[in-house]
């Protein structure tokens, strides 16, 4: 009897054995592809379609969303640009870093501080009083004499729209709001 059921158990066992994958080899999975960076209009800080208003230029401003990517290891980079994107040269404000990422990741946070008292690192002087459009310009690399990215497939941005004071003048900024002297139209 003990005989009979070992040799059932020996069989039992050589079934599950005989029954399984033998892995003669690896599969080798090959990197994904790079993608562009997506920015998160939903997750912008401030939000995209408010007016930002800088009555005390003291006052850093954080810009800031959600970035997606599949980024083959590269970073991400970030330009926050005044005016016209496509000047050259460009009046980049500050720029920001987010780590590389997956795809299949949630959102890295991207985020680019601008200081009104500092003057643009390209243009040398502060942004004068009145609206602008900051824009701000992601890509995974950047042909620094032109601040457009490498690749034209590679890029995503967020408009936002500000309207500077000035402290000699208090009463500038009420004036332009009250005349809606300011879009605030975005992406």
């Amino acid at each position: 009897m003990r005989r009979e059921l070992a040799r059932r158990i020996a069989l039992a066992f050589l079934g599950v054995v005989a029954s399984g994958c033998l892995v003669t080899s690896t599969q080798e999975f090959s990197e994904p592809a790079p993608t562009p960076p997506y920015l998160s209009a939903g997750d912008a800080s401030p939000p995209l379609g408010r007016l930002i208003v800088v009555r005390d230029p003291r006052r850093p401003i954080t810009f800031s969303t959600l970035v997606q990517s599949e980024d083959a290891g590269r970073e991400v980079e970030a330009h926050l640009v005044a005016d016209d994107v496509a000047a050259v040269p460009p009046n980049i404000l500050a720029v920001a870093f987010a780590p590389a990422g997956r795809l299949n990741q949630r959102g890295r946070l991207l985020s680019v501080t601008w200081n009104p008292l500092s003057p643009s690192p390209t243009l040398g002087a502060r942004l004068e009083r009145g609206c602008h459009p900051i824009t701000l310009l992601a890509s995974h690399g950047f042909n620094y004499g032109s601040n457009r990215p490498v690749s034209a497939d590679d890029r995503d941005f967020l408009v936002w729209w500000v309207l500077v004071g000035d402290r000699s003048d208090p009463t500038y900024v009420d004036t332009v709001l009250a005349t809606g002297g300011c879009p605030t139209e975005a992406r």
